[in-house]
């Protein structure tokens, strides 16, 4: 069993699939050959497999990738899909501006007044010594400091965004570098790509068809190299030198869904 974390996995979508029927995740497994013939490799629920308690069937390893890498090339990478993302992310920094900043307005208000309590409180026990309603009180006032704290950090990484400005001809340009990777077929090339653009892939197997619901980032802010997010690092220079690339999972500031379909080939037994 391979640890689906581990960047040494064999398998191209370790830690990317979940399963539909229970949410667990869906992780590569080599099941031996009998009597000569090769490993069979194939995704299957965690739950399956540990607990038993989920009757989801196993998903065949090559039919799913190669899914996988078509739908990423044929629509995530189309240049007029990564055209049109670019200008939904780019109205939602425009609309969620003032949106998050009135909010910031508001959370700071609140955040202000709680601390002016969380003083109050501090100084009757400095004055009055032990008090564990009020000590428990504090407890609770200082959880809801580093909640609003939290919320607040939020909306500042928001708001440092800038709208990605890319002309169709860098747009297309991008798009056949990243699809020219895949086809290449370097697992760790394109794990470490996946892993950057893909959030989850919920799959299911329903009778000969194996159907996937993607949520993922826009692949333009990959190509956007103004202002990448800070977990965007500079590719190897004898792979892509031009294009940043994720490493981990994405950080889910703008999120696509989209949903693929694969066919599995269905052998019929001979008639004796």
């Amino acid at each position: 069993w391979r640890n689906p974390k581990r960047q040494s996995s064999s398998y191209l979508l370790s830690g990317l699939l979940y399963c539909s029927e229970c949410g667990s995740p869906v992780n590569g497994v080599t099941t031996a050959g009998n009597n000569g013939r090769l490993p069979y490799e194939r995704y299957i629920c965690s739950a399956a497999v540990r607990r038993r308690d989920c009757k989801a069937p196993g998903l065949p390893a090559k039919i799913l990738e190669d899914a996988v890498i078509d739908f990423t090339i044929q629509h995530m990478l189309d240049p007029e899909m990564m055209e049109q993302s670019m200008h939904t992310i780019n109205q939602e920094i425009q609309q969620g501006s003032q949106v998050y900043e009135e909010k910031r307005q508001e959370l700071s208000g609140r955040l202000a007044g709680l601390r002016k309590r969380i003083s109050n409180i501090a100084e009757a026990i400095a004055d009055g010594g032990h008090n564990r309603a009020l000590l428990q009180k504090l407890s609770t006032l200082e959880l809801e400091e580093n909640d609003l704290m939290a919320q607040i950090s939020q909306i500042d990484e928001f708001m440092r965004q800038k709208p990605i400005v890319l002309d169709p001809e860098k747009i297309r340009q991008s798009s056949d570098q990243l699809r020219q990777m895949l086809l290449a077929r370097d697992l760790r090339e394109n794990q470490r790509f996946l892993r950057g653009l893909i959030q989850k892939i919920i799959v299911h197997r329903n009778g000969n068809k194996l159907v996937g619901q993607v949520f993922y980032r826009s692949p333009v802010e990959l190509a956007d190299n103004k202002s990448p997010p800070d977990d965007i690092i500079n590719a190897p220079t004898e792979s892509m030198s031009t294009l940043p690339l994720t490493v981990g999972a994405p950080t889910g500031r703008h999120t696509f869904e989209a949903s693929f379909t694969a066919t599995m080939r269905v052998y019929n037994k001979k008639q004796p």
